[in-house]
């Protein structure tokens, strides 16, 4: 057997098994989520909300699925994605922080006349397609913000999308790294939020 077919025979059985690997993984696999560190200050520097106290009411996932996404191969589906910590959880722990560092006060006591805030997650869901060589996927995020003040009631949504083809990777690296995007994309828009 010459070099080149030795070559192209050792390509082929690399192939094969990183396939064979995938394939494999047909069964739920959950992803932790990880956030850039001191990801608050990044995304808002300086307090854009002074003097602004609201009774935190938290997080609750409305979605139908607890599912995060799907990662396929050739178009066949593979592996369902689901997150370590409940999503309303991993969503809890991001804003508050988050909230904070643009100069909200989270109570959770209650008080005469003060605001409830509060946050649904309506959406927040990826899919990824592997190919040969490379990876492509949409992954998408809703969020509605509810702030109950004894007057009225203001209702804001947060969505986010993202699209791409990159080149391959091995295993849940791709729908990992998405879903990571996906968080801190929504995340970075918090500070647009006008309350009223």
């Amino acid at each position: 057997m010459s070099n080149f077919y030795k070559k192209m025979f050792f390509i082929f059985v690399l192939f094969f098994f990183a396939f064979d690997s995938d394939l494999k993984a047909k069964d739920s696999q959950p992803l932790s989520f990880q956030l850039p560190d001191h990801f608050e200050t990044k995304i808002c520097p300086t307090p854009l909300w002074k003097n602004f106290s609201v009774i935190w009411k938290g997080v609750s996932d409305q979605r139908s699925t607890p599912l995060l996404g799907e990662e396929s191969l050739r178009e066949k589906k593979t592996t369902a994605v689901t997150s370590t910590l409940p999503l309303d959880q991993v969503l809890e722990q991001s804003l508050k922080p988050l909230l904070i560092q643009c100069g909200m006060t989270l109570q959770t006591q209650e008080a005469q006349n003060a605001p409830h805030l509060s946050v649904k997650i309506i959406e927040f869901y990826a899919d990824v397609e592997k190919k040969w060589m490379t990876g492509k996927g949409i992954a998408k995020s809703n969020l509605e913000f509810q702030l109950d003040q004894p007057s009225h009631k203001t209702k804001l949504n947060l969505r986010s999308a993202i699209e791409f083809k990159k080149s391959r990777k091995k295993n849940m690296k791709q729908i990992e790294e998405t879903l990571n995007e996906l968080l801190f994309a929504t995340l970075k828009q918090v500070p647009t939020l006008q309350w009223q």
